[in-house]
């Protein structure tokens, strides 16, 4: 008995996963689908009071997780991922830091005493 009750134990312990959502962005995603409460819950399924304990609390069993984004059309990334947006972000920050530091090469030589600046490092160059 007491073997079955440990695998019993562990087994809970993986069901009781809960994944917090907050509480944030979740009433913008419901107006965005137009759908109530009710609708929702039926979608994942639950019961309508459940879903409103989820919303409430901003915590989602893990294990519908999937199901609540799919429901209310909420792009799911799992950690350690970037969605194809974020990498394209990421891109374009990274170009213009590497122009900034282009910038800031340029203006350190000529603010360097005793070095003539070169035809490249006008102050004119620089954008206003």
């Amino acid at each position: 008995m007491s073997d079955m009750y440990l695998e019993l134990r562990s087994k809970i312990a993986v069901v009781a996963q809960k994944t917090y959502l907050g509480t944030a962005r979740r009433p913008e995603a419901q107006d965005a689908v137009v759908l109530s409460n009710e609708a929702i819950a039926r979608r994942i399924p639950c019961s309508e009071k459940t879903w409103r304990r989820y919303k409430q609390s901003g915590y989602v069993p893990t294990a519908l997780l999937p199901t609540v984004a799919k429901v209310l059309n909420l792009d799911l990334v799992e950690a350690g991922q970037r969605s194809e947006a974020d990498t394209d972000e990421i891109r374009s920050l990274a170009t213009q830091v590497s122009g900034m530091q282009e910038q800031l090469d340029r203006i350190e030589r000529l603010l360097r005493p005793g070095d003539p600046p070169s035809d490249e490092d006008s102050v004119e160059d620089f954008p206003r």
